[in-house]
């Protein structure tokens, strides 16, 4: 059984390692070199588009407004909209890059993001929903339904969203019905964009 102390930093240290634009990373990694679907570029250049775009600007973003906030993460929701806006445009330009490289799976992931991305910045305006929830069931869904549902990984991958709410209602981040709310946007949206797409 963990201690309380053991508890709290379990939590933190999830909260950090899914941090949305970390999980993007790996999002972006698993589709440049193993997607079933031929992406038409190098997967270096690929890759190189995903994370600067995805992950590196992004997490940029999140770090200078989260680093008044201590290690949880746990950004105010009046302070959330300057972050929101400034991401969504990130996604924007990368996705747009997509496009216009013919990069479709990837285009299709970008256009998840931001699609969830301006949801959320709308619901924000009245209920501070988890974007950690929806950082991470978004892409699981993705992979889950490219993939297949039942893969080696579908497991590890259902674990990985329960540990992120977990963690996030731990740290007493968010409310669970802020959670749930959270991943049930994300997972939606995403599955809706794949039907759509594929």
């Amino acid at each position: 059984m963990l201690k309380l102390s053991q508890k709290q930093f379990l939590a933190k240290a999830i909260s950090v390692i899914f941090l949305p634009p970390v999980v993007s990373l790996w999002l972006f990694i698993i589709f440049a070199f193993y997607s079933p679907v031929e992406l038409g570029t190098p997967p270096i250049y690929s890759l190189f588009v995903g994370i600067t775009f995805f992950t590196i600007l992004p997490l940029l973003t999140l770090v200078m407004l989260a680093r008044s906030h201590g290690p949880t993460f746990t950004v105010p929701q009046s302070s959330r909209l300057p972050s929101y806006t400034l991401v969504f445009c990130e996604y924007v330009i990368g996705t747009l890059i997509f496009y216009l490289g013919n990069v479709a799976t990837l285009f299709v992931i970008g256009l998840i993001y931001i699609t969830i991305i301006a949801t959320l910045m709308v619901i924000n305006l009245f209920w501070k929903i988890s974007v950690h929830a929806a950082g991470i069931s978004g892409p699981v869904i993705f992979c889950l339904y490219i993939f297949g549902p039942v893969t080696i990984w579908t497991v590890p991958l259902i674990v990985f969203v329960i540990l992120v709410i977990w963690a996030r209602f731990h740290l007493q981040a968010h409310t669970f019905s802020q959670l749930v709310g959270g991943m049930l946007i994300a997972s939606i949206m995403t599955l809706l964009i794949s039907i759509l797409s594929f």
